[in-house]
């Protein structure tokens, strides 16, 4: 690392140069190329001027820095870029060369000549340098350790250990304002870090611990193993302060929810599982789901409900957003109501305006199983809102009711109370029929979306939708009003969302569209928000 480069560097008039050099590393550091450099040096500032180079009036190195551990500076560690020859004179004697210079470990510096084969001639000043280490904050009980002592300073290059394990109720550690990296080695006991060229200062916050709830308990948020109410440890389950992030590690238990702690980090290693009954699995304002790879990385969410459920219900609830990065997150949502339920239920997979999935793999699953047609009218949505992929991130979603199939009451009955979509801002379709109501068609819709489709004309989101066609009696067509997309819980109407179909074959737009029976209709949709859905509808009578 130069501060300079070139062969030659002149200066002339009343010019002069301040150059600072300085790096953490192993690199050769000087100021300029044409300098002698000294092996190990990390930190260089020179202060030339026209006229310098002499024995009379040297160009001036006024701070070289060492570590503690270079005791001389000798033929052997001094060199120039061109690896030619470097003389040395001590401090008050250009007369005669030495072999080498003593160095001084700690504040003290030491001064001599160095003359180069091309007989420039260096003042340097060297310091064996030894940074302070100094604590700040709730620092009761921290200690540092260099080299398995107890240190209060330490030198360039070394590895510093932060003992924490008797600060009470520790939280987190910051070194110079998070400017240094801190690295974990045991949570609540033992940090470390890399000394830089410089005084080092930590930070040290203590405090009350957040909380969140774990199935029907509140957990304390303390570095390290989670531990349940009567004190045993949940398998699986690690929290840290230091990266504000919760470690699922092959983990199998209960739903995770907000309580003082409203946004969380997740960090999946191995594959996990979380299952929840009548309520999320999930549920906090913001959540980031990350691992390393998505095919080892992995979540299942199970969610199950009965009658008494909220309404809506979510498998995932983030109210701000959802990121998911290198994993894969599996939500699979077990849908149950029966005829004693008054009123409409809404269910979605995961409730959260925007969810991103970057180098991952999202899998929504919602399953109506049961058949009792008497039933009252649901609403299954896949998600809630926008979804973004990125980096080669998929996404497959399968919203399902059994209950479209059966004998013709039943089909009659069950699909006109189910309504299913994969999001609430995609298309949804539904039979219109001369003469009669309108029917939510669709028993089952499914998506295999990836980062690829963005939504235009030439590269649209595809979705397969499957009707029961034992509600054709005569016309048996769709037309662009009966797609539509709006929070079905919002209180508001149904705002229709289709605008044209486009017929790809005669390169023609129309405001309706033949189905097949007992076949696959592709339907090329444009909606008013100028997106394209590209829809292959299945229609089958048994």
């Amino acid at each position: 690392i130069y501060g300079v480069y070139g062969p030659q560097i002149n200066l002339t008039g009343n010019a002069s140069a301040d150059i600072t050099v300085s790096n953490a590393g192993k690199s050769r550091t000087t100021a300029t190329s044409a300098d002698p450099w000294i092996t190990g040096a990390y930190y260089v500032a020179a202060e030339y001027a026209a006229g310098q180079g002499s024995s009379v009036n040297p160009f001036v190195m006024n701070e070289v820095r060492v570590p503690v551990n270079v005791t001389e500076i000798n033929s052997s560690n001094i060199h120039t870029s061109a690896s030619t020859a470097v003389t040395l004179y001590a401090a008050g004697n250009t007369t005669n060369s030495v072999d080498s210079i003593s160095l001084t470990t700690g504040e003290a510096d030491v001064t001599f000549y160095a003359v180069t084969e091309a007989d420039a001639w260096y003042k340097i000043t060297v310091k064996c340098h030894i940074f302070d280490l100094t604590s700040s904050g709730d620092n009761t009980g921290l200690f540092f350790e260099v080299n398995g002592a107890t240190a209060s300073g330490a030198q360039v290059g070394d590895e510093v250990i932060v003992n924490v394990s008797d600060v009470a109720n520790f939280r987190k550690l910051s070194a110079n304002n998070d400017e240094i990296e801190i690295t974990e080695i045991e949570a609540n006991a033992k940090y470390k870090f890399t000394m830089p060229g410089k005084n080092v200062n930590v930070n040290v916050t203590a405090g009350y611990h957040d909380i969140v709830y774990i199935g029907n308990d509140n957990i304390y948020l303390t570095n390290g193993a989670l531990k349940a109410t009567g004190g045993n440890v949940i398998p699986g389950l690690s929290w840290s302060y230091f990266t504000n992030t919760l470690t699922l590690e092959n983990y199998d238990g209960s739903d995770i929810r907000k309580d003082t702690l409203n946004n969380l980090k997740i960090e999946l290693i191995g594959e996990n599982k979380i299952t929840a009954f009548n309520r999320s699995a999930l549920d906090f304002n913001s959540l980031e789901i990350t691992g390393t790879n998505k095919n080892t990385d992995k979540l299942v969410v199970v969610v199950n409900n009965n009658d008494h459920c909220p309404n809506p219900l979510n498998a995932i609830t983030s109210s701000e957003k959802l990121d998911i990065e290198n994993a894969t997150l599996d939500v699979k949502f077990n849908v149950s109501i029966t005829a004693s339920v008054t009123g409409s239920k809404s269910f979605w997979g995961i409730y959260s305006p925007n969810v991103g999935v970057d180098g991952g793999e999202l899998k929504i699953s919602l399953d109506r199983s049961d058949t009792d047609i008497n039933a009252k009218r649901m609403h299954l949505f896949g998600l809630s809102g926008d979804l973004e992929l990125t980096n080669g991130a998929t996404a497959k979603i399968d919203v399902y009711t059994h209950a479209g199939w059966g004998d013709t009451a039943q089909s009659n009955k069950q699909t006109d109370l189910v309504r299913l979509s994969i999001s609430s801002t995609q298309p949804q379709v539904f039979l219109e029929n001369q003469g009669m109501k309108r029917y939510y068609t669709s028993y089952r819709v499914t998506a295999c979306y990836t980062s690829a489709q963005d939504g235009t004309k030439d590269n649209p989101y595809e979705l397969d939708l499957y009707i029961n066609n034992r509600f054709f009696t005569g016309t048996e067509y769709i037309t662009w009003d009966t797609l539509f997309a709006k929070e079905v819980t919002s209180g508001e109407g149904e705002g229709y969302l289709g605008k044209w179909f486009y017929d790809p074959i005669q390169n023609i737009y129309t405001n309706s569209k033949s189905l097949t029976s007992n076949g696959v209709t592709e339907l090329h949709v444009l909606t008013k928000s100028e997106v394209w859905f590209k829809l292959k509808v299945h229609s089958r009578s048994n």
